[in-house]
């Protein structure tokens, strides 16, 4: 479809009484294929940048992914190494450890 407005320019300025000059005619088809060569043109540039940003999305939301993962396992070691933790603080050697260590703080700081 036509872009009426071109054509309507077109019309006025290439009028001579009722006919339009073959010249004339080609002119404004050259200058039409020049206008739609630059449309193509910035709308390649723009495919090609929401490509590159649709790539760099999955990118970064795949790291996002992975940083997830990662949180998840370092959770899950945080919470085994706490109950080794409190089983070993809770043990009867644990509690003799924690009593000797005391004990030793107590020598370091009288001296």
């Amino acid at each position: 479809m036509p872009n009426t407005e071109i054509t309507k320019n077109f019309t006025s300025q290439y009028k001579v009484g009722n006919e339009i000059t073959e010249k004339e005619y080609i002119l404004f088809k050259e200058q039409a294929y020049s206008i739609v060569g630059e449309l193509l043109e910035l709308l390649e540039q723009e495919s090609e940048k929401s490509e590159s940003s649709r790539l760099r999305l999955n990118e970064l939301n795949k790291r996002i992914d992975k940083l997830e993962s990662e949180k998840s396992n370092l959770q899950k070691e945080l919470e085994s190494s706490k109950r080794q933790l409190n089983a070993l603080k809770d043990s009867k050697l644990g509690k003799l450890t924690r009593s000797y260590w005391k004990f030793r703080k107590k020598l370091k700081g009288a001296k």
